[in-house]
């Protein structure tokens, strides 16, 4: 419950919309580059370069895909520089595979990601 709560505190802080934790909640940020979806990570979590729990890689699409292993959750970050929007999706009480050795008691999602593939 408090990483909860602080993740959406933070996450308010970044000029998002209020989350609901009952469910998956999404929030968008405009954004011009990767470097502000940078920053926007290390509002959140700023040691995210060098945390364990936080997984950095590039999608085959090119967009930016970010997962921070929360002990009650997951969030999922898509920094989309081409579009000008980070989004970001927060899940409670389940988890994506990335995160299984983090947090081995959460259920994992049957799907890949929190965000469907783009068209």
């Amino acid at each position: 419950m408090k990483t909860r709560l602080a993740i959406l505190a933070l996450l308010g802080g970044l000029g998002l919309p209020a989350a609901r934790a009952d469910d998956l909640t999404f929030y968008q940020k405009p954004v011009t580059s990767a470097a502000q979806c940078h920053a926007a990570y290390g509002g959140m979590h700023p040691d995210w370069q060098t945390n364990k729990a936080f997984k950095l890689s590039t999608a085959p699409d090119g967009r930016e895909r970010a997962i921070m292993c929360l002990p009650d959750g997951v969030s999922e970050w898509v920094c989309d520089p081409s579009t000008g929007m980070l989004h970001v999706a927060v899940q409670v009480d389940k988890t994506l595979k990335e995160c299984t050795t983090l947090t081995p008691k959460l259920p994992v999602l049957p799907q890949p990601s929190l965000f469907a593939p783009k068209s």
